[in-house]
């Protein structure tokens, strides 16, 4: 189930970066001036979605794996963090 969390949490690091460079170049904005929130692990952020994947991937071929429970985690996640954006609009 954790894996699956970790799974949203870390993707969304990783998709905040692209968010962050979109944002500089038409906003003209950057970590120091708005972007912060964005910004995440700065550089490090797609080593450490990388990182991830390795421990995922290790995860997934134990013998403590469940997918389904995996699978749950991240399906949860979405959904609770979809209603707090609805929630907070």
């Amino acid at each position: 189930y954790k894996m699956g969390v970790k799974y949203v949490l870390q993707g969304s690091n990783l998709g905040a970066m692209v968010l962050t460079r979109h944002f500089e170049k038409t906003l003209r904005l950057s970590s120091n001036s708005g972007l912060r929130f964005f910004s995440g692990d700065g550089n490090q952020t797609f080593e450490e979605w990388k990182k991830f994947l390795n421990t995922l991937q290790t995860f997934s071929e134990s013998k403590f794996c469940n997918e389904e429970s995996v699978i749950r985690g991240a399906e949860d996640t979405f959904s609770l963090l979809y209603d707090w954006l609805i929630h907070y609009k």
